[in-house]
């Protein structure tokens, strides 16, 4: 891959699984004895990518004791959002103002990730530098979702991608100066 640096989003609440996140962060969470960002981590080491940094916010501390205990083999920093959530789009820009990278490739750690989404991977950063676009986000259809009732962030119409966002969510990010985007693979403009 040309991409240097993978950031994973770490920060959130995970309200959604409560009570399983009320003690444990979303991504320490277990999936067939595997916790969701070793989960993400290994994909990001099995593309190549070397170096890889996490937001942190909620629990943090147990994400920073779990990095320093599994001593992964890869540059692994921990980026803090500090005393107030930085929510998506900050929290990647945090991450992004501690790199010398301008081309970064960011995952949530609550998909399960496995070695199937590698060809689709490489063929976004290769359509990403080809086409040299800002950036690029990968989509799955929702009806292949194990939740039936999430709404979901984005909705394709056509080729067109569009953000669900409700009202009460744009005067929340708008205070922020940022709506919450995720990219996928996105260039540092």
């Amino acid at each position: 891959m040309k991409i240097n640096t993978a950031l994973i989003l770490c920060a959130g609440y995970g309200k959604r699984l409560n009570p399983l996140t009320l003690t444990e962060p979303k991504p320490l969470l277990m999936v067939n004895e595997t916790t969701l960002l070793e989960n993400c981590i290994n994909l990001i080491k099995y593309l190549g990518i070397k170096k890889i940094l996490i937001n942190t916010f909620y629990l943090k501390e147990k994400i920073e004791d779990f990095i320093n205990m599994k001593k992964f083999d890869l540059d692994i920093k921990i980026i803090s959002d500090g005393d107030t959530i930085l929510n998506t789009g900050g929290g990647i820009l945090n991450m992004m103002n501690s790199s010398n990278e301008s081309d970064f490739l960011t995952l949530n750690p609550d998909t399960i990730w496995n070695k199937s989404y590698v060809e689709s991977i490489q063929s976004m950063e290769k359509f990403y530098f080809s086409n040299q676009i800002k950036n690029i986000l990968l989509l799955v259809n929702k009806n292949l979702s194990f939740d039936k009732k999430l709404k979901g962030d984005f909705n394709l119409l056509g080729n067109v991608i569009k953000k669900n966002i409700d009202e009460e969510n744009i005067k929340k990010y708008s205070q922020h100066g940022h709506l919450p985007l995720t990219f996928f693979v996105f260039k540092c403009i």
